[in-house]
């Protein structure tokens, strides 16, 4: 039996056990049992654990803020709405930057469940509420039974794995970035770095679920996590390598840095033997230190710049020997080959950063929850009656959360699920005597929406299947039949999904194309204002203000890439280069390299300039700041603007005429000599230069390759 069937049966087996004990204990609204037993089931224990534990913990949250709501506005119902308006919303922000959304997604759509169907009555609350409790942990008790003795997947064993074929992706990563820096392409390092954040997201999501179903990496849990923020930490350090070798590929470094053979061969051993002891094997490797020779001195025939980036890749090459011992050494720790050493903590998160999208997002919510409302109360005969404004609110907290997904695509599967569920509630249910019967459709119905839906991309119709399924069956000990179940439910959709589509409109519309050009031109504001601040970053902002405007624009420069990235796949193909989806990804790339640029020179930027090299060089420097500043103005006024053969010629310009200056300050005598550390700091910071540089002129390549003309277009859709 495949594992998609297996995965199939035991939810098929766990939804017809919850509704026999169910029926069997004589509970109301059975079908909350099913829908929990069909919202946790997932591929292995700890994922379905986890998820189970955190819709437990919101059910119970959703239960006081109930009661709360009723027991402060139980006669004002337009204070009521507001205040769970704000509450849902309020939920949904909190969902954008939580480690557990899904708790604050249940807390959100239960709540609006108990205080609606309550009718503003407490007594009448606290039933629904202590049903809804016993129903959802009757669900989940059933699954996570059935997850532990039928066919039982841990997560442990493919987290394993996943963190092997990781480091065995860095490995060939390193060896693409060693091969780069004496002179090959950077191609084969980009491509790599996409699988590396793949895996990376996978090994996260397995951890989790591994901690949870697995007593020996509970029990090592910090250990596991110190590998996970130690191989992003790894990650992080071969990116800055990238960026700082990005542009001189035809630099042959090899005699410049003799000890780069050995560096790789040491590094490599060591990723292996890492590999190997994920793998179960002892491969008795002990590190060795090696030293990569400080960059070329002033008399070694390489450029300034060629200079810089030799300076800024050692620097990180440094930086990556340490990251793989450490990470070498967590592991054996992990398997009881070395002692323990303490794990430091973890860095805390910042405070309050000002995100759009988040707040995008809870306006969206909140209109849609307010329409849905207004309809309900001044449309008479409303289709669904309160259960529509409960599935606006659920569907709503879903689509804000990811705008990036139509909900009309899921208007056809549910017309199409809400047709066959009603054919089996009109012509096959009224035919079954006995729970044998039932009991048998409840299993074949859930085996095959769980089968033909069990892609992780059709996660979101297969929830509306079984969630349909079971609302039009309304299965109770006491069993009606009314064709005006199934008419109602199949008129509610259309009205629901087009509710959602408009409230797409509002406040911005969010066509992808529009909303790909909106965070380009958001994505170079922020980029301008790191260049702007950039000779006032040794002060901090004096106001609240400023600090808080510091940080936006920081977390701006963060995060923007990834939502591009995200908006990507929405994109009518038509528009792209190639007419692929993967059209784009070199712009993407190109923003996200120019994302990692800018972080590196503030960075640099803040550990202060050689004064020396202040007053020779501040007016060249001056300028190349002026000009990236212009650049990325014009570019955040239309990020399609620009032309790449300007942008080079530019760069060539001001490259040679610092090159030039930089020989005379240093060579010439015009600046006073430099020690070894301020040398260091200065190359450092003139390769941060060369980065953003460049990075900013390989998107506007990028940017020319594109034919932005239907972007600019305006159409319906």
């Amino acid at each position: 039996m495949s594992r998609k069937a297996k995965e199939a049966f035991k939810t098929g087996l766990a939804m017809t056990l919850a509704y026999w004990i169910a029926l069997s204990a004589g509970w109301e609204k059975p079908m909350w049992a099913g829908f929990a037993v069909g919202l946790v089931s997932l591929g292995t224990i700890g994922q379905s654990f986890d998820k189970a534990s955190l819709r437990m913990l919101g059910t119970l949250m959703a239960a006081v803020v109930s009661f709360a709501l009723l027991g402060c506005f139980p006669q004002e119902r337009w204070l009521f709405m507001l205040s769970l308006s704000l509450w849902v919303g309020y939920c949904t922000y909190r969902m954008g930057g939580s480690r557990y959304p899904y708790f604050w997604q249940v807390s959100a759509f239960v709540t609006a469940i108990v205080s609606l169907e309550a009718g503003f009555n407490a007594s009448n609350a606290f039933r629904v509420a202590t049903l809804r409790i016993q129903e959802t942990g009757l669900g989940i008790l059933v699954y996570s039974l059935v997850a532990l003795f039928v066919w039982p997947v841990n997560a442990g064993p493919k987290m394993r794995a996943t963190a092997r074929e990781l480091t065995e992706t860095q490995a060939q990563l390193l060896r693409a970035l060693v091969d780069a820096i004496r002179g090959g392409h950077a191609e084969p390092a980009r491509t790599l770095r996409t699988s590396v954040y793949q895996q990376q997201t996978t090994l996260c999501a397995l951890l989790d679920a591994a901690e949870t179903d697995s007593i020996e990496v509970h029990e090592r849990r910090t250990l596991w996590r110190a590998f996970r923020r130690n191989i992003e930490a790894l990650t992080e350090a071969m990116e800055r390598c990238g960026v700082a070798i990005f542009g001189q590929e035809k630099l042959d470094a090899e005699p410049l840095m003799p000890s780069l053979a050995s560096f790789e061969e040491e590094i490599t051993k060591r990723l292996a033997a890492t590999v190997d002891l994920l793998g179960g094997q002892s491969p008795g490797f002990v590190p060795t230190t090696v030293h990569l020779p400080r960059p070329p001195g002033k008399s070694t025939a390489v450029s300034h710049f060629q200079r810089a980036a030799l300076t800024a890749a050692t620097g990180e090459l440094v930086e990556i020997e340490r990251l793989t011992r450490e990470l070498y050494e967590t592991v054996a720790t992990i398997r009881d080959l070395m002692e323990a050493q303490p794990v430091p903590r973890p860095p805390q998160p910042s405070g309050f950063v000002y995100d759009p999208e988040r707040f995008l997002a809870v306006a969206r919510v909140m209109l849609m929850q307010w329409m849905a409302y207004l309809l309900f109360i001044y449309v008479n005969d409303l289709p669904g009656g309160v259960g529509f404004v409960i599935l606006v609110t659920s569907l709503g907290i879903t689509a804000s959360n990811m705008p990036q997904v139509s909900m009309l695509n899921l208007l056809v599967p549910g017309l199409v699920s809400t047709t066959v569920a009603g054919v089996v509630y009109v012509f096959v249910m009224p035919r079954l005597s006995s729970f044998v019967g039932l009991g048998g459709l409840l299993f074949t119905m859930t085996f095959m929406i769980c089968y033909l839906f069990a892609s992780p991309k059709q996660a979101l119709g297969r929830t509306l299947g079984l969630i349909l399924f079971v609302t039009i069956a309304s299965i109770s000990n006491e069993q009606s039949y009314d064709f005006l179940t199934v008419a109602n439910t199949g008129l509610m959709l259309p009205l629901v999904f087009g509710l959602i589509t408009v409230a797409s409109y509002v406040p911005v519309y969010l066509r992808a194309d529009r909303m790909v050009m909106r965070l380009l031109r958001r994505f170079f504001a922020s980029s301008e204002h790191a260049v702007v601040a950039l000779a006032n970053l040794a002060e901090e902002p004096g106001t609240a203000r400023g600090r808080h405007k510091r940080a936006f624009h920081t977390h701006e420069l963060a995060s923007l890439p990834s939502k591009i990235d995200a908006w990507k796949p929405s994109i009518d193909v038509q528009m792209l280069p190639g007419n692929t989806a993967q059209g784009l990804q070199p712009l993407v790339d190109s923003v996200a390299g120019l994302s990692r640029a800018i972080k590196t020179l503030v960075e640099r930027a803040q550990a202060g300039h050689p004064q020396a090299i202040v007053d020779a060089l501040g007016e060249e420097v001056g300028a190349w700041q002026l000009e990236l500043r212009q650049v990325l103005e014009s570019l955040a006024e239309d990020p399609t603007l620009g032309r790449s053969d300007v942008a080079q010629q530019k760069l060539v310009e001001i490259t040679a005429r610092l090159e030039a200056r930089i020989e005379s300050a240093l060579v010439g005598g015009e600046a006073s000599p430099l020690s070894a550390e301020e040398e260091e700091r200065f190359y450092l910071l003139l390769a941060a230069y060369r980065s953003v540089s460049h990075a900013l002129a390989s998107y506007v390549t990028r940017a020319a390759a594109i034919d932005w003309t239907p972007w600019h277009e305006e159409r319906f859709a």
